[in-house]
C-alpha cells in the first residue's frame, strides 16, 4: 500500500458523503429550475453542474484505486462538469457577478462583467480539450476493456 493510498472505508466514507452531497444539490437545483422562465441562463444551472462534478468526483473517490473503465468513466463526467460550468459562466447570456477577491468572505472590488467572462472563457477553452482528453483516455479504455474480455 503506497504513502498516499487510504483504506478502502476511508474512500467509501468520503465518497459516499460527497455523492449524497453532490446528489442533494443537483436535485435541489433540478427544483429550482422548474419554476424559472430562462432555465438556460438562471444561476441554479451552476448549482447543478456543481452538484453533478461533485457527484462523479464522490463515485470515483468511491472506487478502488485502480485505473479502470469505471474510473475513468467518472472522472471523465465529473472533468465534462467542469467545463460546461466554466462555458456556462464564459458563454452563456445572463448576468454575471465578479469581484477581485480570493474568497466568499473577502469579495473585493467589482470587476467589468466582459473581462470576467473572457478570464473564464480561457479557461473554459483548456477545461474543454482536457474533457476531450479524459473522454478520449474513457473511450480507448473501454476498447481494451472490450478486447480483452472473454465473454
Amino acid at each position: 500500500m503506497g504513502q498516499y493510498e487510504y483504506s478502502p472505508r476511508v474512500r467509501l466514507v468520503i465518497g459516499a458523503a460527497l455523492g449524497v452531497g453532490g446528489l442533494v444539490m443537483t436535485v435541489a437545483g433540478f427544483r429550482q429550475l422548474l419554476f424559472v422562465a430562462h432555465p438556460l441562463q438562471s444561476s441554479e444551472v451552476a448549482g447543478v453542474l456543481m452538484g453533478l462534478l461533485i457527484l462523479f468526483a464522490g463515485v470515483s473517490i468511491s472506487m478502488p484505486p485502480i485505473a479502470g473503465v469505471r474510473q475513468y468513466l467518472f472522472g471523465a463526467l465529473a472533468i465534462t462538469c467542469m467545463a460546461l460550468l466554466f462555458d456556462w459562466v464564459a458563454f452563456v447570456p445572463g448576468p454575471r457577478d465578479f469581484h477581485t477577491g480570493a474568497s466568499a468572505i473577502h469579495r473585493g472590488g467589482s470587476v467589468n462583467s466582459t473581462f470576467g467572462r473572457v478570464v473564464f472563457g480561457i479557461f473554459a477553452v483548456f477545461c474543454d480539450l482536457f474533457a476531450f482528453y479524459a473522454w478520449r483516455k474513457t473511450l480507448r479504455q473501454l476498447r481494451q476493456h472490450v478486447d480483452t474480455d472473454p465473454s
